[in-house]
């Protein structure tokens, strides 16, 4: 329904299959949104970045926190392109005390990249070294503010979580993350926020005691 059409839900399971433990494991997304009418050339040298992270209303009328990542055409192509595209995480292993997971499910690092500079003036990583350094650092790059298209160009977008301290051989770790569109930064937030609340479940007190139930 118009509630659960603007998003796909992805679950990555990742499998320790060496002889030592993984330390220090970071889990990092990486995407080049080209976004504009498919049969027209050059479109992505319009594109903009941003980063969303606060709460949203959702289709149930609770805030739902949202932490994304997203890309959009800056003119929005004479109207042809006028949807946002983000990604966000929507589970992982957590940790109050901040020991040995985040603390809660958000992004922790975002960078973005344009055009073909090297690594250490802002490009794209090029070996794992360079990777795991954008990925466990914390921090986000500043973004444009919404529609300055005089800073737009070919991005790219990397947003990671993280540290998860320790992975033990045969052991796994399950992260799972949603594409979201939507028209515009709002409808892309509200979409966020529905993809949240499609993962997290909504609860109803059926039957009126607030001693019963997940609460109770």
């Amino acid at each position: 329904n118009d509630d659960v059409d603007d998003f796909i839900g992805f679950e990555f399971e990742m499998v320790n299959i060496g002889v030592q433990p993984l330390e220090d494991m970071f889990v990092g997304f990486f995407a080049d949104c080209d976004i504009g009418p498919r049969n027209t050339g050059g479109i992505a040298e319009d594109d903009l970045p941003g980063f969303f992270d606060g709460s949203v209303r959702a289709a149930d009328n609770s805030q739902v926190p949202i932490s994304v990542a997203y890309m959009y055409d800056c003119d929005g192509d004479g109207g042809l392109a006028p949807g946002f595209i983000g990604i966000m995480f929507l589970d992982h292993p957590i940790d109050p005390s901040g020991e040995v997971a985040p603390v809660r499910v958000a992004i922790t690092s975002f960078n973005h990249f344009s055009g073909n500079q090297p690594f250490d003036r802002g490009g794209d990583p090029n070996n794992d070294a360079e990777r795991y350094e954008l990925l466990s650092t914390p921090g986000f790059d500043q973004t444009p503010p919404l529609g300055e298209c005089g800073k737009a160009n070919d991005f790219r977008i990397l947003l990671a979580t993280g540290p998860f301290v320790e992975l033990p051989v045969d052991e796994s770790l399950i992260v799972r993350s949603a594409i979201v569109v939507g028209q515009g930064e709002s409808g892309l937030k509200q979409h966020a926020a529905d993809a949240a609340l499609t993962y997290y479940g909504a609860f109803f007190d059926k039957d009126l005691d607030p001693s019963t139930g997940i609460q109770g």
